[in-house]
């Protein structure tokens, strides 16, 4: 899976979050936790990349699932998740 194709999913993610509760992308930056400014870059496709750490703050704090981003329909949750951006391996740890 592409970097793009993963900020392309975030975003339609957030969209879904922001239209789904009426939100104003002001209020949703404060859900989010992040910066209006950060909030804009990255729906307006601008981001090209941003820090692991606002990632997690958006899902986390709106709902978003790894499992639409990533496109992990068929994955089973109680194991480790292998990701391969443009080339580069991620792992993401399940906690329980």
């Amino acid at each position: 899976m592409s970097h793009k194709k993963i900020m392309k999913n975030l975003r339609n993610e957030m969209y879904k979050v922001i239209n789904n509760n009426n939100y104003t992308f002001y209020q949703y930056a404060i859900i989010c936790d992040i910066s209006y400014k950060n909030l804009y870059m990255i729906l307006s496709g601008k981001a090209k990349d941003i820090k692991m750490s606002t990632f997690l703050k958006i899902c986390n704090n709106s709902g978003i699932s790894f499992k639409n981003i990533f496109e992990l329909h068929n994955f089973n949750f109680k194991e480790n998740i292998h990701v391969i951006i443009d080339g580069s391996d991620y792992w993401f740890k399940c906690i329980k």
